[in-house]
Protein backbone atom coordinates (compact mmCIF):
# COMPACT_ATOMS: atom_id res chain seq x y z
CA UNK A 1 0.00 0.00 0.00
CA UNK A 2 2.81 2.42 0.87
CA UNK A 3 4.62 1.48 -2.33
CA UNK A 4 1.49 2.28 -4.37
CA UNK A 5 1.21 5.70 -2.69
CA UNK A 6 4.90 6.39 -3.30
CA UNK A 7 4.59 5.34 -6.92
CA UNK A 8 1.55 7.58 -7.41
CA UNK A 9 3.39 10.51 -5.81
CA UNK A 10 6.41 9.93 -8.06
CA UNK A 11 4.21 9.72 -11.16
CA UNK A 12 2.34 12.88 -10.13
CA UNK A 13 5.61 14.74 -9.58
CA UNK A 14 6.92 13.62 -12.97
CA UNK A 15 3.67 14.69 -14.61
CA UNK A 16 3.80 18.15 -13.02
CA UNK A 17 7.42 18.58 -14.09
CA UNK A 18 6.65 17.46 -17.65
CA UNK A 19 3.65 19.77 -17.74
CA UNK A 20 5.70 22.68 -16.41
CA UNK A 21 8.40 22.09 -19.00
CA UNK A 22 5.84 21.96 -21.80
CA UNK A 23 4.14 25.15 -20.65
CA UNK A 24 7.45 26.97 -20.33
CA UNK A 25 8.38 25.87 -23.85
CA UNK A 26 5.10 27.21 -25.21
CA UNK A 27 5.31 30.47 -23.29
CA UNK A 28 8.95 31.20 -24.09
CA UNK A 29 8.58 32.46 -27.64
CA UNK A 30 11.26 35.12 -27.49
CA UNK A 31 13.98 35.29 -30.15
CA UNK A 32 16.63 33.99 -27.76
CA UNK A 33 16.34 31.50 -24.94
CA UNK A 34 16.57 32.52 -21.32
CA UNK A 35 19.76 31.47 -19.63
CA UNK A 36 21.31 32.20 -16.28
CA UNK A 37 24.32 34.42 -15.87
CA UNK A 38 24.71 33.95 -12.13
CA UNK A 39 24.29 31.20 -9.58
CA UNK A 40 21.92 33.45 -7.65
CA UNK A 41 19.55 33.81 -10.61
CA UNK A 42 19.36 30.05 -11.04
CA UNK A 43 18.97 29.56 -7.29
CA UNK A 44 16.04 31.95 -7.14
CA UNK A 45 14.18 30.14 -9.93
CA UNK A 46 14.96 26.72 -8.45
CA UNK A 47 13.55 27.92 -5.13
CA UNK A 48 10.16 28.25 -6.89
CA UNK A 49 9.84 24.49 -7.48
CA UNK A 50 8.12 23.65 -4.17
CA UNK A 51 5.53 26.35 -4.85
CA UNK A 52 5.00 25.01 -8.38
CA UNK A 53 4.50 21.48 -7.03
CA UNK A 54 1.86 22.86 -4.67
CA UNK A 55 0.01 24.27 -7.67
CA UNK A 56 1.03 27.92 -7.52
CA UNK A 57 0.71 29.09 -11.12
CA UNK A 58 2.94 32.13 -10.65
CA UNK A 59 5.88 29.82 -9.84
CA UNK A 60 5.47 27.73 -12.99
CA UNK A 61 7.75 29.68 -15.33
CA UNK A 62 10.63 30.11 -12.88
CA UNK A 63 10.51 26.48 -11.74
CA UNK A 64 10.28 25.22 -15.32
CA UNK A 65 13.29 27.28 -16.38
CA UNK A 66 15.32 25.87 -13.49
CA UNK A 67 14.33 22.31 -14.35
CA UNK A 68 15.13 22.85 -18.02
CA UNK A 69 18.54 24.34 -17.18
CA UNK A 70 19.50 21.45 -14.93
CA UNK A 71 18.19 18.90 -17.43
CA UNK A 72 20.24 20.61 -20.14
CA UNK A 73 23.38 20.40 -18.03
CA UNK A 74 22.73 16.71 -17.34
CA UNK A 75 22.11 16.07 -21.03
CA UNK A 76 25.38 17.71 -21.97
CA UNK A 77 27.24 15.68 -19.34
CA UNK A 78 25.67 12.48 -20.65
CA UNK A 79 26.57 13.29 -24.26
CA UNK A 80 30.13 14.15 -23.22
CA UNK A 81 30.47 10.89 -21.30
CA UNK A 82 29.31 8.88 -24.31
CA UNK A 83 31.54 10.72 -26.77
CA UNK A 84 34.69 10.77 -24.61
CA UNK A 85 34.22 7.54 -22.64
CA UNK A 86 34.63 9.43 -19.36
CA UNK A 87 31.92 10.79 -17.09
CA UNK A 88 31.64 14.45 -16.14
CA UNK A 89 29.00 13.69 -13.52
CA UNK A 90 28.16 10.55 -11.57
CA UNK A 91 24.63 11.18 -10.37
CA UNK A 92 22.66 8.02 -9.52
CA UNK A 93 19.72 7.42 -11.87
CA UNK A 94 17.29 7.43 -8.94
CA UNK A 95 17.99 11.12 -8.17
CA UNK A 96 15.40 13.43 -9.72
CA UNK A 97 15.91 16.87 -11.21
CA UNK A 98 13.71 18.29 -8.45
CA UNK A 99 16.04 16.76 -5.84
CA UNK A 100 19.05 18.22 -7.64
CA UNK A 101 17.40 21.65 -7.68
CA UNK A 102 16.75 21.39 -3.94
CA UNK A 103 20.41 20.50 -3.34
CA UNK A 104 21.46 23.42 -5.52
CA UNK A 105 19.33 25.90 -3.56
CA UNK A 106 20.78 24.61 -0.27
CA UNK A 107 24.29 24.81 -1.69
CA UNK A 108 23.95 28.44 -2.73
CA UNK A 109 22.16 29.35 0.50
CA UNK A 110 24.96 27.83 2.56
CA UNK A 111 27.57 29.88 0.68
CA UNK A 112 25.87 33.20 -0.19
CA UNK A 113 29.13 34.57 -1.60
CA UNK A 114 28.70 32.18 -4.54
CA UNK A 115 25.53 33.94 -5.81
CA UNK A 116 27.68 36.02 -8.17
CA UNK A 117 29.48 32.96 -9.59
CA UNK A 118 28.57 31.72 -13.05
CA UNK A 119 25.48 29.51 -12.89
CA UNK A 120 27.00 26.65 -14.87
CA UNK A 121 30.15 26.60 -12.74
CA UNK A 122 28.19 26.64 -9.49
CA UNK A 123 25.86 23.89 -10.69
CA UNK A 124 28.68 21.56 -11.79
CA UNK A 125 30.66 22.30 -8.63
CA UNK A 126 27.66 21.35 -6.48
CA UNK A 127 26.85 18.22 -8.51
CA UNK A 128 30.45 17.00 -8.36
CA UNK A 129 30.66 17.64 -4.62
CA UNK A 130 27.34 15.91 -3.91
CA UNK A 131 27.95 12.96 -6.25
CA UNK A 132 31.69 12.39 -6.66
CA UNK A 133 32.73 9.88 -9.30
CA UNK A 134 34.53 6.80 -8.01
CA UNK A 135 38.13 6.75 -9.17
Amino acid sequence: MIRDASARTLHRTRFVIALASAVVSMLNTSAHALTYATAGELRDDCAAIPRMLQGERSALTAAGECIAFIDGALGFAQAYAIEHQTPLLCIPARVTTVELATLYVRSIDSLPGTRADRATVALYRMLNAAFPCAT
